[in-house]
């Protein structure tokens, strides 16, 4: 991606709550989505909380 097509913004993405314990447990987390653009802040929320 070039420099200029750099995106800079925020999203929310839904994951199983296995992964944000995950980041939880060891500071870090595969996410399993494959539209992440750089220079932006994902925001991960519980897709089925208890």
């Amino acid at each position: 991606m070039q420099v200029d097509e750099s995106y800079s913004g925020v999203a929310e993405v839904e994951v199983d709550a296995d992964v944000i314990d995950e980041i939880y447990e060891s500071g870090k987390a595969e996410i399993p989505f494959h539209d992440a653009i750089i220079n932006r802040m994902y925001r991960l929320s519980e897709d089925s909380p208890p």
